[in-house]
């Protein structure tokens, strides 16, 4: 999960993160469900069927988890996005309170080399 975030740094595309978002539900399931099975020896049998008897158990819960964590993932990453496209901003805009905006002129104004690189 770790490096599908470090990979997202890079190039964060809309289907890169929603299959990081699918990749994640999938891990997850695969690794509780195994350790459902693995800790609780009485619940189901210590074999092959054993597990596959647990991940089947699993199943209804991974589709409602597929689903809200697309959802969630979705709504996460388009909020932003739609937030900026209503401000009417574009995406290379920097954004600069007011007061620092003065504090920048102002400082320019008096020949400062640090205040020209902003």
């Amino acid at each position: 999960m770790l490096w599908l975030g470090t990979t997202l740094r890079q190039n964060a595309g809309a289907f890169r993160i929603m299959g990081s978002a699918l990749a994640g539900s999938i891990v997850f399931f695969l690794v509780s469900n195994f350790a459902v099975w693995a800790a609780w020896r009485d619940l189901y049998p210590m074999t092959f069927a054993g597990l596959i008897t647990c991940y089947a158990a699993g199943l209804p819960f991974f589709r409602r988890a597929i689903e809200g964590d697309l959802f969630f993932t979705a709504a996460m990453f388009a909020t932003p996005v739609i937030l900026h496209s209503l401000a009417g901003r574009s995406k290379n805009q920097t954004i600069i309170s007011p007061p620092l905006r003065n504090f920048y002129v102002g400082t320019a104004a008096l020949g400062c080399p640090s205040s020209a690189a902003r």
